[in-house]
């Protein structure tokens, strides 16, 4: 088989296909990713079709510390590239939250538990990889936080 040869993705539908893309708070006070309450870094997955509103995202994360800490000390925006590869070890359009370098904390959109059959496919570590799961299965295994993101 060469590498030229290219597989189609048999999926439920176009709503099934996720993202994982590392967010940076670039406020945060610390550097480290050990508190998945209180994180510089998070792995944040959302559906394609999807886009990641960022204020639900501060007002997530802020919320799983009672919102004891200042609005002040939370901006995410998208990691650059070279601090993404760093983290998870994944280039670009191939990051899976299977298998980082660094065990990020992870949050996963909460339309993603709702899909019907209940089952997502998400990078896995390169851009023309894709695995499938079901999200209960997922997060069962990664105990990641889930939130309303859109």
């Amino acid at each position: 088989m060469g590498t030229s040869e290219t597989f189609r993705l048999v999926a439920p539908s176009i709503d099934h296909l996720c993202k994982s893309v590392i967010f940076e708070n670039t406020r945060c006070i610390h550097d480290n990713i050990d508190d998945p309450l209180n994180s510089k870094y998070y792995c944040v997955i959302d559906q394609y079709i999807g886009s990641i509103n960022t204020q639900k995202l501060m007002n997530f994360v802020r919320g799983l510390k009672n919102k004891s800490i200042s609005k002040k000390n939370y901006n995410f925006r998208v990691a650059d590239a070279e601090k993404s590869i760093e983290l998870t070890g994944f280039e670009n359009n191939g990051v899976s939250p299977i298998g980082m370098n660094q065990k990020l904390p992870i949050i996963i959109a909460k339309s993603i538990t709702e899909l019907k059959p209940a089952v997502f496919y998400f990078g896995a570590g390169h851009v023309n990889w894709k695995l499938a799961l079901p999200a209960k299965n997922f997060i069962d295994a990664t105990r990641c936080l889930i939130a309303d993101l859109a």
